[in-house]
């Protein structure tokens, strides 16, 4: 449903599911989806669920270990069993030695995550400015920074967003509701749309400026 609002508001862009149907697909194919057509941006659509049928509503999370403002605190052990669960997919895949970071794999995700850390965020911002909205609420902090092995892999700005609580039988009834997908779906692209407009900016300004630091 986003993906069709997207390419009806902006035909030039070209839109690329990771999958249509109910199949699973491995993270690291997910990534590798992304990188081989030169992805721009990748915005992964979760429906959440936890124990804890009480627990509802509206989260997006970005990747990150440590919290800019301090330094010495640690996200990822804060939010160790949350990445625990989000990880433990991959026990579906049979090669999973695609996980394992090499030193040079290390430096580079550093590189890529300073690069596209800004816009990462400023996408989750305004998710969860859009999305959590009546009847729809914050979950926690509303963005969280975890370290997910699929936004790990990304080589663009990435925002894994959940939208609802399935666990939750009053966000339950909503999410399976045509009419609150639809939304859903709407909220979400009103939050790409004003992405899509500051990134567009941002691109065309750095090019500008490369014109004019071309030597004659």
């Amino acid at each position: 449903k986003l993906g069709e609002k997207i390419k009806a508001a902006y035909p030039d862009v070209r839109v690329i599911y990771t999958r249509t149907d109910d199949t699973f697909i491995g993270l690291h194919e997910r990534a590798m989806i992304a990188r081989n057509n030169n992805a721009d941006l990748f915005i992964s659509i979760h429906c959440n669920s936890n124990k804890k049928t009480s627990s509802s509503g509206t989260s997006a999370h970005i990747l990150s270990r440590k919290d800019t403002r301090n330094p010495d605190r640690d996200l990822f052990d804060e939010n160790l069993e949350l990445t625990r669960l989000e990880n433990s997919v991959i026990q579906f895949e049979e090669d999973q030695s695609v996980y394992e970071d090499s030193p040079e794999d290390q430096i580079l995700n550093t590189l890529l995550f300073n690069a596209n850390y800004d816009h990462s965020l400023m996408l989750s911002q305004l998710i969860v400015e859009k999305l959590a909205c009546s009847p729809f609420h914050k979950w926690g902090k509303g963005i969280h920074q975890n370290d997910f092995l699929l936004l790990k892999k990304m080589t663009c700005p990435a925002v894994l967003v959940e939208t609802a609580f399935l666990s939750n039988s009053n966000e339950r009834q909503l999410l399976i509701s045509p009419k609150w997908q639809e939304v859903i779906a709407q909220r979400l692209f009103e939050a790409f749309k004003e992405y899509k407009t500051v990134y567009d900016a941002s691109v065309n300004t750095s090019a500008s400026e490369e014109i004019r630091e071309t030597p004659a």
